[in-house]
C-alpha cells in the first residue's frame, strides 16, 4: 500500500499473511488549525481544527498518575469556546446569528496558523473465516506555505532549492484492528491491541507510545514551517 497509488489486486499481504481488499474510500479535503501568536493549545497538546464548516476541538485526559488515557473530542461550538476559556464568546455564539465561531475566536486572537491539504485512501482488510478487520487510512498531505512562517519559508526555500515543493508534502498511515460482531467470540481491547502490535511488527513498523500530540500531520506542518 502506498499514499500515491490505490492497489489494484483483490489481495495484499500485511503482517507475514495475506488479506482480502475489502472496502476502498477516497477523499480530498482542507484542514485549517487555529491559536494564538504563542501557539498555547498545541503547546498544551490540545487541538482546534476546521474541516469545511464542522470545528474540533481534541485534548488529552490522563490518569491519576498523569500516565496518558485517550484523547477527549469536542465538536460543539460553543462547548469548544468554553473549554479554551472563551466563555463570554460562547455567550454571543449562543445568543447572536451574526457572531460566528471563527470571528469570535479572531478577537480573542486566536486564528489560523496552520493548512493542511489531504488526499485520504481508507481500505479495510479481511481474511476469510476470520472476526477481525484491519482498517488502514493512508493521507498524502501538502503543506499550505502561504500562511507559514516568512523567515522558515524563506529557509526551506533557500536550503531546499528545487526540492522545496516535495518538502511541503508528507504521507502518514494509521492502523486500526476491529473485532467483527461476534459475541461468541469477544476479544478486549488489550487483546486487539496486541494482535495490532504482532502485525506491525512482523511488516517492520513500530506503535509508538500514546503520543504526546493529538494531530501527526499538524506537528509535521509545525515542523517545517513554523519550527519557532
Amino acid at each position: 500500500l502506498s499514499c500515491s497509488s490505490v492497489p489494484a489486486q483483490s489481495s495484499v499481504r500485511f503482517g507475514g499473511v495475506p488479506w482480502d481488499m475489502g472496502s476502498h474510500s477516497a477523499t480530498q479535503y482542507d484542514e485549517s488549525y487555529f491559536d494564538n501568536d504563542m501557539i498555547a493549545l498545541t503547546q498544551r497538546g490540545w487541538w482546534l481544527g476546521k474541516c469545511g464548516d464542522e470545528w474540533l476541538l481534541r485534548k488529552p485526559i490522563y490518569h491519576s498518575d498523569n500516565s496518558f488515557s485517550h484523547y477527549e473530542s469536542q465538536t460543539d461550538a460553543q462547548t469548544i469556546l468554553r473549554h479554551i476559556g472563551l466563555e463570554e464568546a460562547a455567550q454571543s455564539v449562543m445568543t447572536s446569528e451574526t457572531h460566528s465561531m471563527e470571528s469570535e475566536l479572531s478577537q480573542a486572537r486566536v486564528t489560523e496558523f496552520a493548512r493542511v491539504g489531504n488526499t485520504h485512501h481508507s481500505f479495510v482488510l479481511q481474511r476469510t473465516g476470520d472476526d477481525e478487520c484491519l482498517e488502514v487510512s493512508l493521507f498524502h498531505c501538502h503543506f499550505d506555505a502561504r500562511i507559514a512562517e516568512d523567515a522558515a519559508a524563506a529557509e526551506l526555500v533557500i536550503y531546499s532549492g528545487q526540492q522545496a515543493r516535495r518538502s511541503l508534502e508528507a504521507c502518514f498511515a494509521e492502523f486500526t484492528l476491529r473485532q467483527l460482531h461476534s459475541p461468541r467470540t469477544s476479544r478486549s481491547p488489550v487483546d486487539l491491541t496486541s494482535r495490532l502490535d504482532q502485525l506491525l511488527s512482523a511488516t517492520g513498523l513500530l506503535r509508538p507510545e500514546p503520543p504526546c500530540w493529538p494531530c501527526p500531520r499538524l506537528m509535521a506542518y509545525l515542523l517545517r514551517l513554523r519550527p519557532r
